[in-house]
């Protein structure tokens, strides 16, 4: 797989969706970039993308991608394996659906987007970071303060995202391992509402289990707004 590698751009995601609406590509590419001035993730919020910070997206054509439902939690394991053993700290954990913390910061997340036949994978990791603005600072963190990464390095996370297009139930087993999420109480916020309750589990298509005035709830969709500990 081709990755590019760029200076400063606005995002790496857009930059990947027209180049697959211009039809340049029919195979797995990526771009990588050391700065973003436009990123986003989930929602559309801004992602801050200064220096020292992972900025990858792939394009999986689709029909590589074996499972889509789970293609988003898949890319969380594999990314944080890849960030644990390359930083040496296994305290790392995913908070469903497609967030990385660290000692319950928030260091990164996974953006999946739909886009004329392909899947667009955005990863986005505070590796080295060492400020954040004012807003972030109590909510934010990064993997290895200072630190800084190489090409391989983002070789290495490239070849681990192109690989979960083969991924398939089983990878939930190590999702479940690493979840931030599970035994806790959450509130959910789900379109224009929201619920609480305690995680439970992930099922196999990857949903959330939450247990929820004396029911077991299958959810596929929304976003946990607050963690409480139980």
């Amino acid at each position: 797989m081709k990755i590019a590698f760029l200076d400063e751009v606005t995002s790496t995601q857009d930059l990947v969706k027209e180049r697959i609406k211009r039809g340049e590509s029919m195979e797995a590419f990526a771009i990588c970039a050391k700065r973003q001035t436009a990123g986003y993730g989930k929602q559309g919020r801004a992602f801050y993308s200064p220096a020292r910070g992972l900025y990858l997206t792939v394009a999986l054509p689709e029909k590589m991608v074996q499972d889509p439902q789970i293609l988003t939690l898949a890319v969380g394991v594999k990314a944080a394996e890849l960030l644990m053993d390359w930083s040496g700290n296994s305290r790392l954990r995913l908070k469903w659906v497609n967030d990385l913390y660290l000692d319950g910061h928030k260091i990164g997340g996974i953006l999946t987007e739909k886009v004329l036949g392909y899947y667009v994978v955005g990863v986005g990791v505070n590796i080295g970071i060492e400020l954040f603005p004012e807003e972030l600072a109590e909510k934010a963190a990064s993997l290895l303060p200072g630190a800084d990464f190489d090409r391989d390095f983002v070789v290495q996370m490239g070849q681990a995202v192109l690989a979960t297009a083969k991924a398939d139930s089983q990878i939930l087993a190590d999702y479940r391992r690493l979840s931030y999420l599970t035994g806790k109480q959450v509130t959910l916020q789900l379109g224009h509402g929201s619920m609480s309750g305690i995680v439970q589990d992930i099922d196999d298509q990857g949903c959330l289990l939450l247990a929820s005035d004396g029911k077991i709830l299958h959810i596929n969709s929304g976003e946990v707004t607050k963690v409480n500990f139980v």
